[in-house]
């Protein structure tokens, strides 16, 4: 084997041995000793989803680990969460200190809305709330609720 041959083989070995450490594979010796891989996914349904929280404590006391984490909705959120290493405590913690009637609200605060967006906005004296093409008002101000 010449020089040049020797090079050559022993740069594809490195680059082989390189190139299964980047993609994780692992020597067939040590698969048999690894444990099987977990998968949790989290549906929405909003408040509902926040019982999620617990159920991640359980699964953390009981010392299942989860290795794939999917979700949507709300469960995406709790599950994302998890995923980037916040503990059930820690979710918790933020989902009991946010101002739920704030952000469910849906209207945003005037300081956060850029200048001529908030100048158009001003230009109007009433705004009338209609539906389906038709005018709605609310109960309040109709004559007939008394």
């Amino acid at each position: 084997m010449t020089f040049k041959n020797q090079i050559k083989l022993l740069l594809s070995i490195l680059i082989l041995l390189q190139s299964s450490l980047i993609l994780g594979i692992t020597p067939p010796s040590e698969t048999n000793k690894k444990r099987p891989k977990v998968g949790l996914v989290l549906s929405g349904g909003g408040a509902k989803g926040f019982a999620y929280i617990g159920m991640l404590r359980v699964f953390q006391e009981v010392g299942l680990r989860i290795d794939y984490v999917g979700g949507t909705s709300i469960g995406s959120i709790i599950g994302g969460l998890y995923a980037i290493g916040y503990s059930p405590d820690e979710i918790e913690k933020m989902v009991r200190s946010q101002d739920w009637d704030a952000l469910l609200k849906d209207k945003i605060p005037r300081k956060y809305i850029a200048f001529d967006e908030r100048e158009f906005m001003e230009n109007s004296i009433i705004a009338l709330p209609l539906k389906k093409g038709k005018l709605v008002l609310n109960r309040q101000c109709s004559k007939d609720n008394k």
